[in-house]
């Protein structure tokens, strides 16, 4: 089985495989492969001829070989895609033979969304040998800021650590709209280290009020801060989701807690999944509040994620339902 990061760089380097499956839990992942594959395979004019798109809902195991086993017409390799593979369950046995013996003019790939594939099952195993398996995990939130930082890479941006937490903080754990923004920043072409400004000037994200200003304000107990960003925002629920807000809060009080508990101290960093240079941020929080009150914050942010999707409370009340919340974290 491949990562993403070995399947992108292949795909990249024009190394394709015969046959991919792409499956799991977090659809991102398997679009933009799938999106990689079809512009490394394909061409404007050859799409109409060699790219096939099929659906597992109406396909037949017998239509998807027939289709694979043609030759392409206008480019080297024919594309097929067969989207919602999920719904195949009981046709992938039939579907082995011509895994096994692939057509090497034809790129074949299934998107099987929303579940894990059971590898135990000898599709799987076929793929494996003779083309790309790849399982599509959701990332938790404390892994999606180094998944930012190494995306950014792969894309070929600098992208400071600073940089990587303000889109975090704009954005929760949205790996679409991440990637969005991070194409936004390749597009224009900034080629020195991108810093919080580049993210201000060219995506729009303020440096003032935003998730992690609200977070600072919070580890450094500046109230008067918290409560003037928490108003801005209450004022702009579209720009600034209340559960990406939430999210974010209860991320940086859940480190908090960890890092209070930590017999070693100097490897904070890759316990709590943060560079380095953050560690003091959360040093500095550690004197500022104890190991209880950390526990009854997180408590509080948990009665308020559930009033923040409709649950006891009307989620519309944005501005309402966060100053609460940052009122109750201040009173602990």
């Amino acid at each position: 089985m491949q990562t993403y990061e070995q399947l992108f760089n292949e795909i990249q380097k024009k190394q394709i495989r015969p046959v991919y499956l792409l499956a799991g839990e977090e659809p991102f992942f398997i679009d933009q492969l799938t999106d990689l594959l079809t512009d490394s395979i394909s061409t404007p004019e050859s799409e109409a001829f060699d790219k096939t798109i099929l659906y597992g809902k109406d396909a037949q195991a017998s239509q998807i070989i027939e289709a694979a086993k043609r030759f392409p017409m206008m480019a080297t390799h024919q594309l097929i895609v067969v989207r919602e593979a999920q719904h195949l369950e009981r046709q992938f046995e039939a579907l082995t033979p011509y895994v096994e013996n692939p057509q090497p003019q034809t790129v074949l790939v299934f998107c099987y969304k929303y579940k894990k594939f059971d590898q135990r099952k000898k599709f799987f195993k076929a793929v494996d040998k003779k083309g790309g398996c790849f399982e599509s995990k959701p990332l938790y939130d404390n892994k999606v800021e180094p998944w930012i930082l190494n995306i950014s890479k792969l894309l070929g941006l600098n992208l400071s650590a600073a940089a990587g937490r303000l889109i975090f903080y704009n954005t929760g754990n949205d790996l679409a709209r991440i990637y969005k923004e991070l194409e936004k920043l390749k597009i224009i072409g900034v080629t020195k280290e991108i810093l919080p400004e580049h993210i201000e000037k060219h995506i729009g994200f303020s440096k003032e009020f935003n998730n992690f200003e609200l977070v600072n304000a919070l580890g450094e107990k500046n109230f008067s801060k918290a409560i003037h960003i928490t108003q801005h925002m209450g004022h702009n629920p579209k720009q600034y989701p209340l559960v990406v807000t939430v999210s974010t809060i209860f991320l940086f009080f859940q480190r908090l807690l960890i890092y209070q508990g930590l017999d070693q101290k100097n490897n904070a960093a890759s316990v709590l999944g943060i560079k380095p240079y953050f560690v003091k941020d959360y040093a500095q929080a550690s004197m500022k509040y104890s190991m209880r009150q950390c526990s009854q914050i997180i408590s509080l942010i948990a009665e308020a994620d559930v009033k923040s999707k409709g649950v006891g409370a009307d989620a519309s009340q944005t501005e309402a339902l966060l100053k609460d919340l940052i009122i109750g974290i201040f009173s602990c």
